[in-house]
């Protein structure tokens, strides 16, 4: 071969779309099957001119590029009890009725803690990432610590 690129007859198109989606998911069940602290590495990944897909922990070339950090889903969901005692908990703390954080957390992530805006907010009062930081939320994925914001901002009007 010379180098030039030459168009794969059908048949092979729909033979790499499925290759690559295998890798893409196979990589996918090995990631959420490591350890706690394995998922928290960063992962890269590049295509090469030959439409290979490479993954690592440890980039020793300047073409891969950071692909996963700390994902979010792969914390710890509340159980409905423990999140019920996390909004009376925090209502009280800030004087607010529960029922206000709970019709706040429905109206704006309909309880999804993992919920992101087209704006950016996130997480289930839907703070913006500087309010976060102004408010000192540590976490906005962290639904106690989400929470724990929220009330601060319904309590300052």
């Amino acid at each position: 071969m010379n180098g030039s690129k030459r168009p794969l007859p059908p048949g092979q198109i729909g033979r790499s779309a499925l290759a690559i989606g295998f890798v893409a998911a196979t990589w996918l069940l090995l990631a959420t099957a490591l350890p706690a602290a394995a998922r928290d590495d960063i992962f890269y990944s590049y295509v090469d001119r030959h439409g290979t897909i490479h993954f690592t922990n440890v980039p020793n070339d300047p073409r891969f590029k950071r692909i996963v950090q700390r994902s979010p889903y792969f914390r710890h969901r509340l159980s409905p009890a423990q999140l019920e005692q996390a909004i009376a908990r925090h209502a009280q703390r800030h004087r607010l009725e529960p029922a206000l954080l709970r019709a706040v957390i429905k109206a704006e992530s309909d309880f999804d803690p993992y919920a992101v805006s087209r704006a950016g907010a996130v997480g289930l009062m839907q703070l913006m990432p500087h309010t976060a930081g102004r408010l000192d939320v540590q976490d906005s994925y962290d639904p106690e610590d989400n929470i724990g914001g929220g009330p601060a901002i319904c309590g300052s009007y």
